[in-house]
């Protein structure tokens, strides 16, 4: 025993001594981490120079009680000191529009005035001042879900205007911070109780430093593509 013991330490003995092992790194991620949900909104940075168009969207998992195929939603945020590379998303389609009369003007904007009450009967509830109504945004919200339902996409990147920042610089409407929430539901109650429910879109729309809001609500097939479009004005 004595003599095995010996030959160990022989063996183990180096002429500069031992060498101390490398220390293990101290802040290595725990392997059960979970990743980032990815239905937080995009945030971009704002500034003068052009703002550049969103990251392509990832995949998201839909609010656990809306039926497929029923509703989804999408959030956007700017602000002038965030930035983040995921949007949320949704893997449900959008429905291809049926032939029919469009419904009554009358009709969509009392949707719209609906849309705005609901936003703010949940801000007051948790001591936030109620947002006001801007012409300009409403015009450029409905616009944008005009452009969804005729060119047949559901995302904050619009072909035609671009993100909705960009949207905003081309039609005049100047912010200190900005975002846009997306919903497609049957009823605008459903749209919004699932904007509710998400994080990302909450958030938006119990932001506490937004002054305005818009809302455009276009009827495509069964659904309705509602636009919110938020704002800080200057």
């Amino acid at each position: 025993m004595r003599i095995a013991l010996i030959v160990l330490m022989l063996w183990a003995l180096k002429p500069g001594g031992w060498t101390p092992l490398p220390a293990l790194p101290q802040d290595l991620p725990s392997a059960g981490a979970a990743a980032r949900p990815a239905v937080l909104p995009l945030t971009l940075a704002v500034s003068p120079a052009p703002i550049p168009a969103p990251a392509s969207p990832a995949p998201a998992l839909p609010a656990p009680t809306v039926q497929p195929e029923a509703s989804q939603a999408h959030g956007l945020t700017a602000s002038p000191a965030e930035t983040a590379s995921t949007q949320p998303t949704s893997n449900m389609r959008v429905i291809t529009p049926e032939k029919k009369d469009p419904q009554p003007a009358s009709d969509i904007e009392a949707l719209e005035r609906k849309m705005v009450e609901m936003v703010n009967r949940e801000r007051l509830k948790v001591g936030l001042r109620a947002l006001q109504p801007d012409p300009a945004l409403t015009k450029l919200a409905r616009m944008k879900s005009r452009d969804m339902a005729e060119r047949g996409y559901f995302d904050h990147t619009s072909p035609t205007y671009g993100s909705p920042f960009e949207m905003m610089k081309k039609f005049g409407v100047s912010y200190r911070a900005a975002g846009e929430n997306l919903a497609s539901a049957p009823t605008i109650e459903w749209a919004f109780s699932s904007l509710m429910k998400s994080s990302g879109h909450r958030a938006n729309i119990l932001r506490e430093g937004y002054d305005r809001i818009g809302i455009g609500v276009v009827r495509k097939g069964s659904q309705l593509l509602v636009t919110q479009l938020f704002i800080t004005a200057r």
